[in-house]
């Protein structure tokens, strides 16, 4: 039975080094100094270490870049700016500024600062590709907005019309938004439209589209999921991002409240997740919706209500699948470990493990 002890340590082992990596975990992201508190979360990075979106500052809102080592920092001085869209690696940002050192849609890097996009001062940036090649939006043009995407300093309009696009593939090929809708607090009206490059122009979802994943071959939007294989399925809320593949997907629910959504276990309520089956204590928060996703599914920003009643940005790490499975084989393994030590009379266990492989290697 040496051998079965050793193996229920090692298990153990590998238990606690599992949770400490994906461990739960929940945070409000502040807000930049100023005047008043309130702060949005637009983008992710794809590792999850970097959040973009914009903040109240004295009597401006200004885009900001939030770290763990750096907390929220401004990305540049101006009148009015907010930062839309973050490449994968965390080193691109888009969005839109206005009397700033850019008038218009900008993408920047700590190296270059804010670049302008496009020399329209009516066009702003929300997406990005996570290659940062591409960057996709829109332009307010003639008394409504049409859907822009930027590649090497030329834009082009992918959905001609009252259109707005809001994301794109891993490497911009792709491009989904909405084809025709009314300003109004009504929500979009019209359908969803996927530009591809090379093919063109089709609108194959029922309403507009706000997320895809890195290949392109799953879209999320306003009460749907689309895939390549399998089509359209209804759902119960706005889905705001996917991960990569587009297994997990995060929004903003029908009966209001951050979501998470898998095949496994449909659409659950983020708050409930964290406090109920992670045991966090999210007290005074009201989790208002998940708008962005790392890559790997396992880290999510949004925007929710702080104990104080103030809107805050928040962070929160969900644990993968297999660490709740891990959970489950460790209590095992130790009750499996008790019985066996009860059977062999309480004896103690060998000075080590090693030294009982090197036994059952003798024998």
């Amino acid at each position: 039975m040496t051998f079965t002890r050793c193996f229920h340590v090692g298990l153990v082992i590998t238990l606690i080094a599992s949770t400490r990596l994906h461990a739960a975990s929940f945070q409000g992201l502040g807000d930049l100094p100023g005047l008043g508190f309130e702060s949005i979360a637009h983008d992710i990075s794809a590792d999850g270490s970097v959040v973009v979106g914009s903040s109240a500052a004295s009597d401006f809102r200004l885009g900001y870049r939030w770290t763990e080592e750096t907390g929220m920092v401004s990305l540049f001085p101006s009148d009015y700016s907010s930062a839309g869209g973050i490449s994968a690696d965390g080193t691109t940002i888009v969005g839109l500024t206005e009397g700033g050192p850019v008038d218009s849609a900008f993408a920047w890097t700590e190296a270059s600062g804010p670049m302008a996009l496009d020399v329209d001062p009516h066009a702003h940036a929300s997406g990005v590709s996570a290659d940062g090649a591409v960057a996709v939006g829109s332009t307010y043009d003639h008394g409504f907005f049409t859907a822009l995407r930027w590649k090497d300093g030329v834009s082009i309009r992918p959905c001609p019309g009252e259109s707005d696009a809001y994301a794109a593939s891993a490497d911009g090929s792709v491009v989904v938004g909405v084809d025709g809708y009314l300003l109004s607090g009504t929500g979009t009206v019209g359908t969803g439209f996927r530009w591809r490059e090379g093919i063109g122009l089709d609108n194959p979802f029922p309403a507009a589209a706000f997320a895809i994943s890195y290949d392109g071959s799953v879209v999320g939007g306003e009460r749907f999921r689309w895939t390549q294989s399998g089509g359209i399925e209804t759902i119960s809320g706005n889905a705001y991002d996917l991960s990569a593949d587009g297994s997990v997907m995060v929004g903003k629910s029908s009966k209001g409240g951050a979501f998470i959504w898998d095949a496994a276990h449909g659409m659950r309520d983020l708050q409930s997740l964290l406090e109920n089956d992670h045991g966090l204590d999210l007290t005074g928060w009201t989790l208002t919706e998940a708008r962005c996703i790392s890559a790997n599914g396992l880290v999510i920003a949004g925007t929710g209500t702080n104990p104080l009643g103030d809107t805050e940005a928040w962070r929160a790490t969900v644990p993968e699948p297999t660490t709740i499975t891990l959970l489950a084989m460790g209590g095992l393994a130790l009750g499996v470990l008790s019985l066996t030590r009860r059977k062999k009379g309480g004896r103690s266990a060998p000075a080590s493990c090693a030294g009982s492989h090197a036994s059952m290697r003798a024998d």
